[in-house]
């Protein structure tokens, strides 16, 4: 597991490789049973609330590709847009770019 911070939204980010891990870790932290999603994708993002943990994201890839990853990056930072309230589309995107990019890097780069 890798585990990130998105700044300044100070939203944890924990990324897992392996289903079972990911599987047992939501259930541990969050109740959290996801195990039918989990045996049929390639990759998972869960924007979860936790009372003691806070806002976290859970993202999972599981075929080792860098375009799920990015994909569930996406998600990942649609979710902390539509958390606060923020337009991904405005100023061309930058915002939204730049924390995508700082996400996949830390994630990739291990983080």
């Amino acid at each position: 597991m890798i585990e990130t911070v998105i700044q300044p939204y100070n939203i944890k980010v924990f990324y897992f490789k392996d289903k079972d891990k990911m599987g047992r870790f939501l259930l541990k932290k969050f109740n959290e049973d996801d195990s039918q999603m989990l045996n049929i994708t390639d990759g998972r993002c869960l924007y979860l609330q936790h009372e003691t943990m806070g806002v976290n994201i859970v993202i999972g890839v599981f075929n080792d590709k860098m375009d799920t990853l990015t994909h569930e990056c996406n998600h990942a930072i649609l979710f902390l847009f539509q958390e606060h309230g923020l337009n991904p589309f405005d100023s061309m995107g930058e915002h939204f770019c730049y924390l995508h990019q700082k996400l996949f890097k830390d994630l990739t780069e291990g983080k």
